[in-house]
């Protein structure tokens, strides 16, 4: 689509092309050069303004930019930026939602909602949220997001929690678990919530937070598909951006952002921090 001075657009990282990922394997984010703005260019990597959290950017050749529908207000395409094209991969190719399934989804920060309202959008029957704190989940279900919500982060007893998760179920597991938390205890938990034959779908531990225990025989005797998906390529956000119309229209995706103006980046690091906020999006 032609880009014109003043469109709103959103932008992807970049891959080489060359390498085997790239090249062999069809799975650019797996690309042993990938770069992304603000998270691993190196500051003397060139040219100046290459990085994030400013008015302005210079893009290198190869970035996907893509073009946000008319009409999209910009702090809703926001709302599940990075987490919406991220879940967008791991949906679409990794393991997609099909008809009719019931589906967990252990997180409720921004990977989690965008797990949870694409598998509404896919035709889930029901999607149970389960994460913390209450004050997330509250405002998940005002934005429509989600049709059971229940808080393991206060919880006095996780367990019970869990069995909750179960009955919520129908008392045999999900078919689809997707875990959003980046907590790695929620790993060993979330292998018990999926049915016998059903799948448990990783996308949240995208930074190495530590190991965890698992019990394998949940694995095997379960038959469980474990699955794991790695961060999005330009096709991912390409999708994220046509299904915009659809979230919006579904959900009320602007609600789940507070803005802070760019020098206040201090406080929107601190408010994302002490959970205050469901999504900071700096503004100039």
């Amino acid at each position: 689509m032609p880009l014109a001075t003043g469109d709103t657009v959103m932008l992807a990282s970049i891959a080489c092309g060359v390498c085997p990922p790239c090249r062999l394997h069809r799975e650019p984010t797996l690309c042993e050069q990938r770069r992304t703005y603000g998270v691993n260019r190196a500051l003397d990597s060139g040219p100046e303004l290459s990085g994030a959290w400013a008015d302005h950017i210079v893009l290198q050749p190869g970035t996907a930019v893509i073009k946000v529908p008319e009409g999209i207000d910009p702090l809703a395409a926001m709302s599940l930026a990075c987490a919406g094209p991220t879940v967008a991969h791991a949906l679409y190719e990794r393991r997609p939602v099909r008809l009719g399934e019931t589906v967990v989804v252990q997180g409720s920060g921004p990977v989690g909602l965008a797990a949870a309202a694409f598998a509404q959008l896919a035709g889930a029957a029901r999607v149970v949220v389960v994460g913390g704190p209450a004050s997330r989940l509250e405002r998940a279900a005002a934005a429509g997001i989600g049709d059971v919500h229940l808080d393991i982060a206060g919880a006095a007893d996780p367990a019970d929690v869990l069995r909750q998760v179960k009955d919520a179920t129908g008392g045999d597991g999900a078919d689809l678990v997707i875990e959003c938390a980046g907590v790695p205890a929620a790993v060993g938990q979330g292998l018990s919530l999926p049915r016998r034959g059903g799948s448990y779908l990783i996308v949240g531990q995208y930074s190495d937070a530590g190991d965890t225990l698992i019990n394998p025989h949940q694995i095997v005797h379960r038959q469980l598909d474990v699955i794991g998906s790695w961060a999005f390529t330009g096709a991912h956000l390409v999708e994220y951006v046509r299904l915009l119309p659809a979230l919006t229209a579904r959900f009320d995706l602007a609600s789940l952002v507070t803005p802070f103006p760019l020098e206040r980046h201090a406080d929107a690091l601190g408010a994302v921090a002490d959970g205050s906020v469901m999504k900071a999006v700096l503004t100039s």
